[in-house]
């Protein structure tokens, strides 16, 4: 017998509790899912009076519905990139780890850096046509009926 989950959805923007905090960089410095995944579970879990996420590998892997090796590998990764500093506490009976998460701090020049390389990409994939204007003319019906290529050094004079 299966048993069918029901969802209520709501539109996103009536979203005002009960969300998680990822800063925006993350999206393209992260690129392996599962780490990603488990990034955003930290951040989820994250405790702000301690500064840090304490899920066990146990609970996360259950919570995330991802394999406990797979998130052994994905926090290994995050390590790695220094995403995460994980550090092992020790109890009287018990041994946690604990996550610090850090994010990606992007300056205002990086952000234009990277707007001149998508345009220089654009314009690159894009060739000669990219810098031709057209002149489209219409009829009454705003249907085309001539389109023109528009010589540059006649037009800037």
């Amino acid at each position: 017998m299966k048993i069918k989950n029901s969802l209520k959805l709501a539109p996103y923007y009536v979203l005002d509790k009960d969300w998680t905090k990822i800063a925006n960089t993350m999206f393209k410095h992260i690129d392996n899912v599962y780490a990603f995944k488990v990034y955003c579970y930290l951040c989820y879990r994250y405790n702000n009076q301690y500064q840090y996420a304490f899920p066990s590998l146990e609970t996360i892997a259950e919570d995330c519905s991802i394999a406990r090796s797979t998130i052994q590998k994905a926090i290994k990764y995050l390590e790695e990139r220094r995403f995460i500093v994980v550090y092992k506490k020790k109890g009287k009976q018990w041994m946690n780890s604990c996550y610090y998460v850090r994010y990606v701090v992007e300056t205002e020049e990086d952000k234009q850096r990277e707007q001149k390389e998508i345009i220089e990409k654009f314009e690159e994939m894009l060739g000669e046509e990219f810098e031709t204007e057209i002149e489209i003319f219409l009829d009454e019906n705003g249907n085309v009926i001539k389109e023109e290529k528009i010589n540059k050094e006649n037009s800037n004079k």
